[in-house]
């Protein structure tokens, strides 16, 4: 549970607290002192705004986080470089590359180069899942059958750098792992 919460609860209970204490002690008045209870629940729905105020930019600003490095993936300089070199060995979605293909452990070839950074942007997303910064739906939407393919497709090379080093790549491969069994959710198809 993040912290906002614990503030938002903090907040209830405070204000819960105040406004039993507020009506307890005004029950029995009958001289119309009950004008004090005005400001007070004035407040309470001024708080209660701001709560889901801050609530809907968070939400909004997560979508428009997860847009923008969408986006910045699909049309950066760098990954339309990246992606020529990668089709350069694989060309299809069928194809996989296995250690006949290329030495995994050569860590200057341009091939490899380009698929370290496709795969750690990935593993980025990922992570980016995991800590709530970004819309996992729609990073599902837009990105889950490139990932799933290219997954599958160096599946081997994964796997020998993730036994080097267990943290190689891990999120992407739990991203990968919940998306293989979770279809996409469409809302209204067409």
């Amino acid at each position: 549970m993040t912290v906002r919460y614990w503030v938002y609860g903090g907040v209830g209970v405070t204000a819960l607290s105040i406004a039993v204490l507020l009506f307890s002690e005004f029950m029995n008045v009958s001289d119309g002192r009950l004008w004090h209870l005005g400001p007070f629940l004035g407040s309470c729905l001024i708080t209660i705004g701001w709560i889901v105020t801050s609530e809907v930019n968070i939400r909004n600003s997560r979508k428009q986080h997860t847009i923008g490095m969408i986006n910045q993936h699909r049309f950066g300089a760098i990954r339309e470089k990246n992606l020529s070199a990668i089709l350069k060995k694989l060309p299809s979605q069928s194809s996989r590359l296995t250690i006949d293909l290329i030495d995994f452990d050569i860590e200057n070839d341009e091939f490899l180069m380009a698929l370290d950074a496709e795969l750690n942007f990935y593993d980025f997303a990922a992570a980016a899942v995991e800590r709530n910064d970004v819309d996992e739906a729609l990073l599902q939407a837009c990105l889950q059958n490139q990932l799933l393919n290219l997954y599958d497709q160096t599946e081997l090379y994964i796997l020998h750098w993730r036994k080097k080093n267990s943290s190689t790549w891990c999120y992407m491969a739990a991203m990968r792992d919940r998306w293989k069994n979770k279809p996409i959710k469409v809302k209204n198809p067409v």
